[in-house]
């Protein structure tokens, strides 16, 4: 697990799972290309942040790599913690200045899963981890099979009994599908490129896409 405060701000090799555990930060930052092993993942615990701040988190070898999973608990809510510096229940992704996440099986997710042959595993059931923030601004998803996903959360509800806006957002970002995605899809194309899945009022937060692709694709998918 990375120490507090870690910056990677030149090119790696990662090899195995990385996870980031609560009150810690890792920044990803100076234009580092981060070569993630196949399958392998990156989580953010509850209470933790990943920051990529103009870097790019790929595979180079020819496969897809995992993605991030950004953690949550999704009977809680999104609040912020001025003391420490954290959401008090949540995980918390920030991608900005040209980020980059490409060749991923989802680039980002807002819950927990793993990729094992032929699709995800959600080791506690599907949407039990949700409620974690991914908040992308001026970034790229390249060739992923979905490029962000949201699992399921409803935050408690405040004054008049509504929902407050989920405090991800995902604006003047670029989402690109242009080729074959690696193996195991060598011969598929980007199925979607931003799911939400029965999720509230994640969407207010939604601005600014660029999208291509070279095939049909969805690009806004609510369940």
């Amino acid at each position: 697990s990375p120490a507090n405060g870690e910056v990677w701000n030149s090119n790696r090799n990662i090899s195995t799972n990385i996870e980031i555990p609560a009150n810690v930060t890792l920044t990803i930052n100076n234009g580092a290309i981060i070569s993630m092993a196949k399958n392998t993942f990156i989580k953010v615990d509850k209470g933790a942040k990943l920051i990529i701040d103009g870097a790019t988190l790929t595979n180079s070898c020819g496969y897809l790599w995992s993605g991030i999973q950004v953690t949550g608990d999704p009977f809680q809510d999104q609040s912020y913690n001025t003391g420490t510096g954290y959401y008090n229940y949540q995980g918390w992704l920030v991608m900005k200045n040209g980020a980059t996440i490409e060749n991923a099986y989802i680039g980002a997710m807002a819950d927990e899963a793993s990729y094992t042959t032929p699709d995800y595993t959600y080791p506690n059931g599907n949407g039990t981890k949700g409620g974690g923030i991914i908040q992308a601004d001026n970034s790229s998803f390249i060739n992923c099979r979905k490029a962000i996903g949201f699992g399921s959360y409803h935050a408690p509800p405040i004054g008049n009994n509504i929902e407050p806006v989920n405090k991800s957002f995902v604006k003047h970002c670029t989402f690109d599908c242009n080729g074959f995605l690696n193996p195991p899809y060598q011969t598929s194309y980007t199925s979607e490129f931003i799911s939400a899945w029965n999720v509230h009022r994640v969407h207010d937060a939604f601005s600014n896409f660029n999208f291509y692709t070279t095939k049909t694709f969805l690009g806004l998918v609510k369940y």
